[in-house]
């Protein structure tokens, strides 16, 4: 993951790249908040007399600069005497990143053997991606679609605005299925996808970010796994490391109704949830584990997996 800034004070003068993608703007769940976070450090950042540079330096006379944004974050960096830098800690808003991406968005650097010079870092260049249109797709389909989830309160049976994955997808997420439970959705849907985008929890609330186009805030949102297939987000590409999805609540069609019906863009037919311990047997873990990194998945690991899904009880029968 890389990210450079022609400003400090435009965001969309940043040009990220992450694994294989590339894009202009800043990564909301990764770097959004540091972005905004230096450049109100730059301007606005105020002496911390009371702050302690232990953390990075021993260096004598280093002193502590600190910044804060509601709703963004907060970021201190200690400077030498001079001038330099000799470490930096950023932490984010939960609100802005979501809960579980605060731990990738946090970030703590010491710097070593620093000088002056000329900025020899240049940004890279993105490959120039199809216009922003829905994927010409394959009519209604119907999938298997997964999401781990530690329960808490989330609707057993929500699967609007919440991050969705294939098999593939969530083998690439969390191989060892570590969040105690599984919803499986089987989904009928309009594969003319969207691009991708992200859903967080916020406020109380499950929010999807919105759309690239207005047009396209319907339609049911694709990207390729952890950014390891596609320069351009793997909308509408085979993503053989997986995919994952994005249903936003105002697609979602009528209990009954056909797909297309008031524009509507997909309906969920069935769920079953499954406690992880239940499936995830030593077998299965270890299949997994050998297939994450190496995708596409084996057929045997494939097998195996929706074999213990089937075989293990829906949680919510068990508690009637």
């Amino acid at each position: 993951m890389s990210f450079t800034c022609g400003s400090a004070n435009d965001s969309r003068s940043c040009t990220s790249v992450f694994r294989k993608s590339c894009w202009q703007g800043p990564m909301v769940t990764r770097t959004a908040s540091l972005v905004r976070l230096l450049a109100e450090l730059h301007v606005n950042g105020t002496h911390d007399r009371d702050g302690d540079c232990a953390l990075h330096t021993d260096v004598a006379g280093s002193q502590m600069w600190m910044a804060q944004l509601e709703g963004v974050g907060r970021i201190s960096m200690c400077i030498s005497s001079n001038g330099l830098p000799l470490g930096l800690a950023s932490d984010p808003a939960e609100n802005l990143v979501g809960p579980w991406n605060v731990r990738v968005a946090t970030y703590n650097f010491s710097f070593h053997n620093v000088s002056l010079g000329p900025q020899a870092m240049e940004a890279p260049t993105c490959p120039r991606c199809a216009v922003v249109a829905p994927c010409s797709g394959g009519g209604v389909v119907t999938m298997e679609l997964l999401r781990l989830t530690l329960g808490g309160g989330e609707p057993w049976d929500q699967i609007w605005n919440l991050d969705i994955v294939d098999l593939a997808g969530e083998i690439m997420f969390d191989y060892s299925f570590s969040r105690p439970y599984l919803k499986v959705f089987n989904v009928t849907l309009n594969s003319s996808f969207g691009p991708g985008r992200d859903c967080n929890f916020v406020n109380g609330e499950n929010h999807i970010s919105a759309p690239r186009e207005p047009g396209l805030a319907t339609l049911v949102a694709r990207r390729d796994a952890e950014g390891f297939s596609s320069a351009c987000g793997g909308q509408c590409g085979n993503n053989e490391f997986g995919s994952w999805y994005a249903f936003p609540k105002e697609g979602g069609c009528a209990k009954g109704a056909p797909i297309g019906t008031d524009g509507c863009t997909w309906q969920v037919n069935s769920v079953k949830v499954v406690a992880t311990d239940c499936m995830k047997s030593a077998d299965v873990v270890a299949a997994a584990s050998k297939d994450s990194g190496h995708l596409p998945l084996s057929l045997h690991t494939e097998a195996l997996i929706w074999e213990r899904i089937a075989a293990c009880p829906d949680v919510r029968s068990l508690r009637r």
